[in-house]
């Protein structure tokens, strides 16, 4: 596949100090024809007045076969769920998307899923309560936990704050101002406003996570 801009957004910084936003419109792709594998830049080009600028912008290309959307964080579904009453409710067709490490969200072939209920047909008669889980992932469950302005995580990395030790929860993936940073490592710094994505070592782990970012650590 070839270079596709689309979504890029650059700023045009000019000599006397002003600023204009750029979008993919209003750029040029020069890197002609398509990707290869390894590749690790982009020159994409603005003109104005008869000045063309030009600059390179980072990418990463893997080979189609070597591609993966990472794990799944979250499941949920889409649109409304109807049943006729008596219908077997674990074989009703649901529009299951999965939000993946990599930011991608896909539906989800009915193969990939299974359907839990509290009663076995639908009934005018009882609330039909429908629970969904991964077939190839049922035991893991995924948390998300916010941290809040003021935090005192802020500029802290992972390992500085011990937050395993002290929460027995590992952060799986950070997205911070709409960026998905996977497996992050003891150096990584948490901000205010970033989402952490956990997997915890028991039930209770979640409520540990919560009360370390709001108290910090209990001396």
């Amino acid at each position: 596949m070839e270079f596709d801009p689309s979504g890029m957004k650059l700023q045009g910084i000019f000599n006397n100090g002003h600023v204009v936003d750029l979008t993919a419109n209003d750029i040029s792709v020069e890197t002609k024809g398509k990707l290869t594998s390894g590749l690790k830049e982009a020159k994409v080009s603005y003109q104005v007045e008869g000045v063309k600028v030009e600059t390179n912008v980072p990418v990463t290309v893997i080979n189609k076969d070597e591609y993966s959307d990472g794990e799944i964080l979250s499941i949920a579904n889409e649109g409304e769920v109807f049943a006729t009453e008596g219908e077997n409710v674990t074989n009703l067709n649901l529009n299951i998307r999965a939000t993946y490490l990599n930011g991608n969200r896909l539906i989800l072939n009915k193969d990939q899923y299974i359907i839990k209920s509290n009663v076995e047909t639908a009934s005018f008669l009882y609330n039909c309560v429908l629970s969904v889980y991964l077939k190839t992932n049922e035991t893991i469950n995924f948390q998300k936990a916010t941290i809040p302005q003021g935090c005192w995580l802020n500029n802290k990395t992972i390992g500085e704050v011990y937050f395993w030790n002290y929460t027995e929860a590992t952060i799986v993936a950070v997205v911070s101002n709409g960026n998905i940073q996977t497996s992050p490592g003891p150096d990584y710094p948490l901000k205010e406003g970033d989402t952490l994505i956990l997997v915890g070592k028991d039930e209770v782990s979640y409520d540990r996570v919560l009360s370390f970012i709001t108290y910090g650590i209990e001396e």
